[in-house]
């Protein structure tokens, strides 16, 4: 899912209750596909502090208008 390109094209992206942890959070905030990303749902998974600081130094968050 990290490597998907085609994911630049979507602008809506639901992962809530998908059980992401650290690794994969910390997978999800290398995703340069998230440029394409308006609205990002990450609610109901449990991340630890570490994992919000990757997504927060995530360049490509830059346009999301909408972070849960």
């Amino acid at each position: 899912l990290t490597r998907c390109v085609w994911l630049r094209e979507v602008p809506d992206i639901d992962l809530s209750g998908e059980g992401l942890g650290d690794r994969l959070t910390a997978a999800l905030a290398d995703a340069d596909w998230l440029a394409g990303v308006r609205r990002l749902d990450l609610s109901r998974n449990v991340l630890r502090d570490d994992a919000a600081r990757a997504l927060a130094r995530n360049r490509h968050l830059a346009g999301v208008d909408d972070l849960d």
